[in-house]
C-alpha cells in the first residue's frame, strides 16, 4: 500500500457556512479552495504520473479548537473536487473513492489539514488511453 500525505494550510468553510453564502460567493470561494488544493499538491510535489482510480481518502481536520463541530459539515466535496482537477485522482465517486473524515489534534496557531491518499501501486489510469465521455 501506497500513501499520499498532502498538508493544507487552511480548513475550507463548513457546509453551513456555504450554505449562507450567495451563490456567486460560493462559487468563487470553492474555485479558491480547489487551486488551493492545488497549489498545495504542486508544491508538496504529491501529484502522482497517473491519476488514481481507486483509493482510500482521509480527511484530518486540526481546527483551532476543541468546540464541537459536525463531522457532516466537512465532507470535504470542494477538497475532493480540487484532487480531481489537479490529477491526483480520476474520480471522486463511491466507485472510486473510501471517503472518511476524522478529527486531528487542534492546532491554535496553524489551524489545517491533511489528506491522507492510500493507494496499491498499480490503481493509475493510462491518461493516454482514457476518452471522455
Amino acid at each position: 500500500m501506497k500513501t499520499i500525505i498532502l498538508k493544507i494550510h487552511a480548513i475550507p468553510p463548513s457546509l453551513n457556512v456555504i450554505e449562507r453564502m450567495h451563490h456567486f460567493a460560493r462559487q468563487k470561494a470553492k474555485n479558491q479552495w480547489e487551486e488551493e488544493v492545488g497549489w498545495e499538491a504542486k508544491a508538496q510535489k504529491v501529484i502522482p504520473a497517473k491519476p488514481l482510480i481507486k483509493c482510500k481518502v482521509q480527511l484530518i481536520y486540526h481546527f483551532r479548537d476543541n468546540r464541537g463541530r459536525d463531522p457532516d459539515n466537512y465532507a470535504g466535496k470542494w477538497t475532493l473536487d480540487g484532487l480531481r482537477k489537479i490529477g491526483i485522482i480520476a474520480n471522486d465517486t463511491f466507485n472510486h473513492i473510501d471517503l472518511k473524515a476524522v478529527l486531528g489534534e487542534p492546532n491554535k496557531k496553524s489551524p489545517h489539514m491533511e489528506v491522507v491518499i492510500e493507494y496499491e501501486g498499480n490503481e493509475t489510469v493510462d491518461t493516454t488511453t482514457r476518452t471522455e465521455s
